[in-house]
């Protein structure tokens, strides 16, 4: 008889974490090096204050009736610390990113509702509420073919060094709008280009697909350069570079399928100035 195996033992640092509709990924790296994606599921809610009288059963029903909720309960939600009295209201389950906006727009354009809570940004949704752990925290995770199953964060705080992630630094020199020159380092290697745009992103996506960073800090990522540079790598064919993997990128937050993207808005600073740890202090 053939032994069914249990849920994989995992143990590493997050590199980023991000959602996809109805699923979330988290990276994590381990002490060996070996990058690992893992799923999880991803069912966000959010809190409805109905009005008074018969709204909270009409709204109810109506809730109940739409293919994009999950569930629907009563449940004692305090709204704010200045309200801090807990308040019966709606708890609204979707089934994901996509069915979650379609839900809000249906409670606002009922009529039935007084206020709605629980409205964030997806990741920062499923970070505190589903997944529990920041990026960057050293965690051991349980998985089963490739699904998360269960993670709990270990204490590195005590420790003298950062998480063995590989951080890859890029400035790039413009003309006009051309992008005409890049600097580069990772490590004890430099890299250093001028030449017309074509042939500088050509190096560019040479050098991340070869040394394979998990972090890219690019300085002016999060202005006008940004955009120039995904606009140009999508017209020659190359911003699959960007990612090790086919999900969609985030660019919003810098994610790019297991590679994270740090411009100067992230972090507030540069690697140069605090070093890879104290990015890692920063992030948490």
């Amino acid at each position: 008889m053939r032994r069914r195996r249990g849920p994989a033992g995992i143990e590493g640092w997050i590199l980023d974490a991000y959602v996809l509709d109805g699923e979330a990924v988290v990276w994590v790296k381990t002490r060996s090096g070996r990058l690992i994606r893992l799923t999880d599921e991803y069912r966000p809610k959010i809190y409805v204050e109905p009005r008074e009288g018969e709204a909270r059963t009409e709204l109810e029903v109506l809730l109940e009736q739409s293919p994009h909720v999950r569930r629907v309960s009563v449940e004692e939600w305090s709204v704010s610390i200045s309200r801090p009295e807990p308040r019966a209201l709606l708890a609204v389950e979707a089934w994901g990113a996509s069915s979650l906006r379609r839900v809000v727009r249906l409670v606002r354009s009922s009529g039935l509702s007084a206020e709605v809570y629980g409205l964030m940004p997806h990741v920062q949704r499923y970070l505190f509420t589903g997944l529990g752990v920041e990026p960057t925290r050293l965690v051991r995770a349980e998985a089963s073919g490739g699904a998360l199953r269960k993670v709990e964060a270990l204490d590195d705080e005590s420790s003298l060094e950062p998480p063995p992630f590989t951080l890859f630094r890029c400035s790039f020199t413009t003309l006009g709008d051309e992008i005409r020159g890049l600097e580069a380092a990772m490590g004890s290697r430099a890299w250093r280009m001028e030449g017309r745009e074509q042939r500088v992103l050509e190096f560019f996506a040479e050098l991340i697909t070869g040394l394979d960073p998990d972090l890219v800090y690019i300085p002016g990522l999060d202005a006008g350069l940004g955009r120039r540079l995904r606009a140009s790598l999508r017209e020659m064919g190359l911003e699959g570079c960007l990612a090790r993997c086919g999900d969609p990128p985030r660019p919003g937050q810098g994610s790019y399928g297991g590679r994270v993207f740090l411009g100067d808005v992230f972090y507030g600073c540069g690697p140069d100035e605090y070093g890879l740890a104290g990015l890692v202090e920063r992030a948490r």
